[in-house]
């Protein structure tokens, strides 16, 4: 896992300061998770803990810069058409399609989180 950061200010509902600057190399746009330490990971045949499953509360993205910190927030973009609203010009659709798996070995693990964003919160560069 790359270095851990962490959430040091809320400044509104849109807007959050990192400890992650231009002297750590951030970059306008690179894109950050807010992360929760989640349950192990385990490999039961050789009975390992390979690590944590993070929980990914956010991601968002570096939008100011400063020394040793940045703002960051979350944009969504949305397609417009440019000729008329029943244009598909340049549109992309993306869906999960399903695996060829054993369903008797589904963890059904949890690995997402709707819990809020809060001031010490881990934070990774992605």
């Amino acid at each position: 896992m790359s270095k851990k950061y962490k959430v040091i200010e809320i400044i509104d509902e849109k807007n959050i300061i990192i400890d992650y600057g231009k002297n750590n190399g951030a970059k306008i746009d690179d894109e950050i998770r807010i992360i929760k330490d989640g349950e192990p990971v385990i490999d039961h045949e050789q009975n390992i803990k390979l690590g944590n499953l993070y929980l990914i509360k956010e991601t968002l993205n570096v939008k100011t810069v400063y020394e040793n910190f940045s703002i960051c927030n979350k944009t969504i973009s949305s397609f417009q058409p440019i000729f008329s609203s029943a244009s598909d010009l340049g549109k992309t659709i993306y869906s999960k399609k399903n695996l060829n798996v054993d369903e008797s070995e589904i963890t059904n693990r949890v690995i997402s989180t709707n819990e809020k964003i809060k001031v010490g919160d881990i934070v990774i560069v992605k």
